[in-house]
């Protein structure tokens, strides 16, 4: 019995290191969202910065998410669209969301960090979606920023869909 504790003991030590040591190494070049009431409270208060250049994701009129990237990145992806931004735009896209998803209460506003915590943008979303998004930063002042799917929204929806209870 001892001897299989100890096999145990080394196995599970290796498994852990070459787990982490997996980690490390991919953890390079990527960034990060971090959940932020300020982001948050900014873009319901429909406040546009200057700083950023705007992309939203899904439709145009119901955006699953928004972000700002600032001014001295650029933004490669063939999913967000460029928006000019303007407080009524973003005051519709709150106020259908709120209005659209009643059974929906939460909205979630980040910043968008690279791997050194430096910030490079802002997110909002009606769901939590940083355990589903990436952000890779890229050479020459780059960054990829995954698209949000397979969240809250998608779980309810295929949770739901078969009884006929949320049909959208």
């Amino acid at each position: 019995m001892r001897q299989f504790k100890c096999h145990f003991l080394v196995v599970s030590m290796f498994l852990a290191g070459i787990f982490l040591s997996g980690c490390v190494a991919n953890s390079g070049n990527y960034g990060r969202l971090v959940p932020d009431d300020e982001v948050k409270k900014t873009y319901e208060n429909n406040t546009v910065d200057p700083r950023y250049n705007y992309y939203y994701y899904g439709t145009r009129t119901f955006p699953k998410a928004f972000i700002g990237i600032s001014k001295d990145i650029e933004l490669v992806s063939d999913f967000w669209e460029p928006i000019d931004l303007t407080p009524e735009i973003l005051h519709n896209w709150i106020w259908l969301h709120a209005n659209r998803y009643s059974w929906n209460v939460h909205r979630y506003g980040s910043r968008i960090l690279t791997q050194t915590g430096k910030k490079i943008g802002v997110w909002y979303s009606l769901e939590s979606w940083k355990q589903w998004t990436t952000i890779k930063m890229l050479p020459g002042n780059k960054v990829h920023v995954g698209t949000p799917e397979g969240g809250d929204e998608d779980r309810l929806r295929r949770r739901f869909s078969g009884f006929g209870i949320l049909d959208f």
